[in-house]
């Protein structure tokens, strides 16, 4: 999606230019050599010395011609200095500049962010300008000069027609410049009310530009008083209300741009407040984010001089005018993301011959009905028609825009083939975006001769094999569909930031070329069936030059998802070298081995580390807990053995109770979570909220450690499927934020800790089979969950609800146990008494008889 106030902007830029060639003659004095007025040179020496100058910008001024200075114009036939342009501004002129800055994100020229001029000191500007009495031209936009007033010797500039401020100040102060025609106070931070009548007063502001200024309230009927206006730029305020009824004496009005505030009205109304004796005069009607509803008039067709109209992001509703059909001057139209209903036909296009920017998506258009031979009367450079019915057939009138630089035709309901001109037509577009469609057939053979940069063909049913790439493409997105075969050797993609290739049938290895993608961010191969190990990167160092410093992908390489294929090996060693490195999915794999001990200290700003269903062994890795933001732990479904180490309740994203946030972490799609028994997605806007341990499904022992309950920040804690023994911490209930927690099928004996009940977020539960035994606690919260009785069964031992074992008549059976073994003591210590007294008496009966009657005399 476009950024709809810049071009707004870049054309109000070419009318202030226009205004001030009109406004200051061509200085011949500068071709010819003739020097400067001594003291307006000394003036412009005195402000240069009080400024900071990073970039040089002013390398130029030196010597006695200051007319030759950089930024410095003067008379032709005085020498006085008319103009002083300072402005520090992107470099986003051509048409070209805008749709790769704006629309495909490219930053062109990052520079003048570090060649902003400052104060060497702090306060405020030194007024050594006041004795420039002729200037009639002052332009210090974009410059940093530490958040100071608009300076007091403005009021000493009395032939001052043009002032241009545009994020350079902070504080408005007065200031009476009876001649000013153009004044641009944008990007500033006044956090002011816009009921500034000092303001109002200059009637003979033609260019009054106030963008993104932090002005507040309602616009003042005072405006009317300003009859000479022809632009007004409000845009991007917290202003309220419509425009006043007093607009109506503006008869020169071209420009109205109130885009990003609240006007809350309906859009009829709103345009009859316009005023009509400037309807042929219009030329442009920024209103997009402004709350507008109802329908638009069935007038429009009578704003004839209309070139620029974006409305986008609103609640407008009802059919298209076809009086738009009649605006021959328009060149952006941008009515995206309302609640548009009806069909559009040739009729709303009939006479817009310089049409280049059209923005239609996000509406519930019926349809686009357009005869199969009509040819457009416009040659656009940007169409975006996401969710526009345009099938089932691909359009045939898009084969005429050969002009074409982006187009966005997703989620149009085409159910076709890529035709025999897709290639030759978009060859010079930078971006594509036809997924969400139905598009069969295969792609292009050779693609690589295509200029896109951007090429979405995601969620399609596109078949056969995966072709050479286009040589300047950054973001690439081929996922879910039907594709197969292996992927090609050389991919032939240098600049490739972004590839998406999950969901589909893609066969083979992964090629050595990933290893040479020096700026790859994201990679996505989830869900194919690749086998075989991850190339070994390390190969690839030998074979660069020795001044080589960036030998694996970018430095800012951040989300590798290799899920779901047949890979093999260790844990790619390539990822060593991937020290930003936020997200790693490798689960539903055959990778092997131990964990690599090094995975804390190599990928230290890891959020998400998912390995499940591997055949991973070993032993957890301490050194894990030097993980500061690993928030999504998942090795479950391995054969990892050994204890839970007690210093994984060190990691600090896992103890925080608020999320940390994304850090600047701009991924886009989803990810998905195994917890509470189903699979939950999440968006990369919110997966930081996901706080999840799951070691289940191994072969840990040991007992849970205490310190678990120090993981406050956990949602999901899964220990289920080990040989863990021990009691349940009775501290559980620390982890108030717990949702979902499973210690199933393992060896857990003991009582359930009361503070379980304590849990109110609790949604899942699962203790079952273990050895457990007790009363269950009771809880609010635990008594909601499901499947109640599921959650203890294979625990003999426990009772109470929801059980039906009743812990009372336990209570007695045990009491009657105890009675039955007590008496079954005390009857043994009997019968073992009275055998010890039989003995004795028998034993002393027989030595009796033996002493009376002797031995026996043989003699």
């Amino acid at each position: 999606m476009a950024e709809p106030g810049h071009l707004a902007q870049l054309s109000a830029l070419t009318t202030t230019v226009i205004t001030c060639l009109i406004l200051i003659t061509p200085t011949p004095a500068a071709a010819s050599g003739a020097s400067c007025v001594a003291s307006e040179r000394d003036a412009l020496a005195a402000f240069r010395a009080s400024l900071l100058d990073p970039a040089g910008r002013l390398a130029t001024w030196s010597g006695h011609s200051c007319c030759r200075w950089r930024g410095v114009h003067c008379d032709g036939s005085t020498g006085h200095v008319v103009k002083l342009d300072l402005r520090n501004d992107l470099t986003v002129h051509s048409d070209t500049d805008w749709i790769l800055f704006y629309e495909v994100r490219v930053d062109i020229d990052s520079s003048w962010v570090h060649s902003a001029l400052a104060l060497r000191n702090t306060g405020e500007m030194i007024s050594s300008l006041a004795a420039l009495h002729h200037l009639r031209y002052l332009d210090l936009s974009w410059n940093n000069f530490n958040d100071s007033s608009i300076p007091l010797f403005m009021a000493d500039l009395k032939n001052l027609r043009g002032c241009k401020l545009e994020s350079a100040i902070s504080t408005m102060s007065h200031f009476n410049l009876t001649r000013l025609e153009v004044l641009d106070l944008s990007v500033n931070k006044f956090n002011a009310s816009i009921q500034q009548k000092w303001l109002w007063d200059h009637k003979g502001i033609k260019e009054l530009y106030l963008t993104e200024g932090h002005w507040f309230g309602s616009i003042p009927d005072a405006f009317g008083n300003m009859s000479a206006l022809q632009v007004m730029d409000l845009g991007h305020n917290n202003l309220m209300g419509t425009i006043p009824t007093t607009l109506q004496h503006l008869c020169d009005l071209q420009v109205v741009s109130l885009y990003d505030n609240y006007i809350d009205g309906d859009a009829t109304e709103f345009m009859e407040r316009l005023p009509r004796c400037s309807w042929n005069k219009l030329r442009e009607m920024d209103l997009h984010s402004t709350n507008l509803s109802g329908e638009l008039p069935v007038w429009i067709g009578k704003l004839s001089s209309l070139d620029f109209v974006d409305l986008s992001h609103n609640t407008l509703t009802g059919e298209l005018p076809v009086g738009f059909g009649a605006l021959r001057n328009m060149i952006y139209l941008n009515l995206g993301w309302n609640n548009f209903t009806g069909q559009i036909s040739e009729e709303h296009f009939s006479s817009l011959l310089n049409l280049k920017y059209l923005y239609l998506s996000g509406n519930s258009f019926k349809q686009m009905v357009f005869e199969e031979d009509w040819i457009p009367p416009f040659r656009l450079k940007v169409a975006h028609l996401r969710s526009c019915r345009l099938g089932p057939k691909f359009p045939s009138w898009l084969k005429w825009q050969t002009e074409i630089r982006v187009l966005d035709v997703s989620g149009t309901c085409i159910s076709d083939s890529l035709p025999v001109w897709f290639k030759t037509v978009f060859s010079q577009a930078y971006s594509l975006n036809l997924s969400d469609n139905q598009l069969c057939g295969t792609l292009p053979r050779t693609p690589e001769d295509m200029l896109a940069m951007v090429m979405d063909l995601g969620s399609n049913n596109l078949t056969g094999q995966v072709p050479r790439f286009p040589v300047n493409i950054t973001y690439f997105d081929l996922s879910n569909n039907s594709l197969s075969g292996p992927l090609p050797s050389d991919l032939g993609a240098p600049r490739l930031e972004e590839l998406r290739l999950y969901s589909n049938y893609i066969t083979g290895t992964i090629p050595a070329y990933f290893c040479q993608l020096r700026r790859l961010v994201s990679l996505y191969l989830s869900s194919n069936h690749l086998t075989g190990e991850f190339p070994q990167c390390s190969d690839n160092y030998k074979a660069l030059p020795p001044d080589d410093l960036d030998p694996f992908f970018s430095p800012y390489f951040g989300a590798a998802y290799l899920s779901n294929n047949s890979l093999t090996g260790p844990f790619p060693q390539f990822l060593e070298n991937t020290t930003y490195l936020r997200f790693l999915d490798l689960s539903h794999n055959i990778f092997s081995g131990k964990l690599p001990t090094w995975i804390a200290k190599r990928i230290p700003y890891s959020r998400f580390l998912r390995l499940q269903s591997n055949m991973f062994s070993g032993h957890i890795p301490e050194e894990l807990t030097n993980s500061f933001g690993l928030h999504y732990l998942d090795l479950a479904n391995n054969n990892i053995s050994g204890i839970i180490p007690q210093s994984l309740a060190g990691m600090k994203a896992m103890r925080r109770t608020t999320p940390d946030g994304n850090r600047g972490d701009v991924y886009e799609g989803s990810i998905s979570s195994f917890t509470k028994s189903q699979e939950l997605h999440y968006t990369f806007s919110n997966y930081n909220l996901v706080v999840l341990l799951d070691l289940s499904g191994n072969s840990l022992t040991g007992q849970i450690p205490e310190e678990i309950s120090l993981l406050l920040g956990l949602k999901s804690l899964n220990l289920s499927g080990n040989h863990l023994g021990g009691k349940i911490p009775n501290t559980i209930g620390d982890l108030k934020g717990l949702e979902s927690l499973d210690l199933s099928r393992n060896r857990l004996s003991g009582e359930i800790p009361s503070s379980l009940s304590e849990l109110t977020s609790f949604s899942w539960l699962n203790l079952s089979y273990n050895n457990l035994s007790g009363r269950i606690p009771s809880g609010h919260q635990l008594q909601t969950l499901n499947d109640q009785e599921y959650i203890y069964i294979g625990n003999p031992g426990l009772c109470g609800p929801p059980l039906r074992k009743n812990c009372a008549m336990r209570g007695r059976h045990d009491e009657v146990d105890d009675v039955s073994d007590d008496l079954a003591v005390l009857y043994l210590g009997m019968s073992i008494g009275l055998c010890d007294n039989i003995f004795v008496q028998v034993a002393c009966k027989l030595g009796n008889k033996s002493s009376v009657t002797g031995p026996k005399n043989n003699t």
